[in-house]
């Protein structure tokens, strides 16, 4: 049970609470039946000696098989301990919904945006928030984003805020379009959007495909109309031969 100290208390005035009797002796509260755990300072309950442990339940060290409870420590740090569920939950004044909750296996829900970094602009930046994922600012490579395999035997993607990306695999997607003047504002929408020209490179590709194809059947044709040509002339080449043998035997007749 919470002890309702009175405010603004004389000295070595007295206070009985659930049948303990404190004294106010200027500074603190002393309990009159034994020793003394707390100290009120203004409306503020402190451990009776600076530095001590606050613990609830049995929590408290480092190291595993914490047992469960909660210790405010004078390190400047919280443990806290149980075996499942929720550690935290964050409320807005009046409203029922949790906004915030932090699990004791690590997971964690934030309605709103969580942040790292130092503040934008001028410092780098990663938001993660109910509308996606943001990375502003770069590492000293102009790296934003990289990402590694379970091995960590080097990055198989990774984003430059220049733009740039490099893909250790292969990439795939149903269609690629190029912006072919970006560089001109007139091409952008209020909003920011792209509208210019663009190339499909898909439909450049099959385009490219067909032709070549047609390319291809046209040498076939012309293959053929070829060997049928060569054909003919070596068959007129054979009369012309015949002919020239009949006419020379007609004049060694004459």
């Amino acid at each position: 049970m919470a002890i309702d100290f009175p405010n603004s208390p004389g000295l070595d005035q007295e206070f009985t609470s659930a049948g303990v009797t404190w004294k106010y002796d200027g500074e603190k509260w002393v309990s009159q039946s034994g020793a003394s755990y707390w100290k009120r300072d203004g409306t503020t309950l402190k451990p009776a000696n600076d530095g001590d442990t606050v613990t609830v339940g049995s929590a408290g060290g480092s190291g595993s098989g914490r047992p469960a409870g909660i210790s405010l420590n004078s390190g400047n740090y919280i443990y806290a301990s149980r075996a499942s569920g929720p550690m935290w939950t964050g409320y807005l004044t009046g409203i029922n919904n949790a906004t915030s909750i932090i699990n004791a296996d690590g997971s964690a829900i934030f309605d709103g945006t969580v942040a790292a970094g130092g503040e934008w602009p001028g410092n780098s930046r990663t938001v993660i928030g109910p509308t996606g994922l943001g990375i502003i600012g770069s590492g000293t490579d102009g790296t934003v984003l990289s990402i590694y395999p379970s091995n960590g035997a080097g990055y198989t993607i990774r984003f430059q805020s220049s733009g740039s990306a490099t893909f250790a695999g292969t990439v795939t997607a149903p269609g690629l379009f190029f912006n072919l003047e970006p560089d001109n504002p007139a091409n952008f929408s209020t909003e920011g959007e792209y509208t210019g020209p663009t190339l499909n490179v898909k439909d450049r590709i099959l385009n490219l495909i067909s032709r070549l194809d047609a390319l291809e059947a046209n040498e076939v044709i012309d293959d053929a109309a070829d060997t049928s040509l060569l054909q003919l002339l070596a068959n007129a080449s054979a009369r012309l031969d015949s002919i020239e043998s009949r006419l020379s035997a007609l004049e060694g007749g004459n």
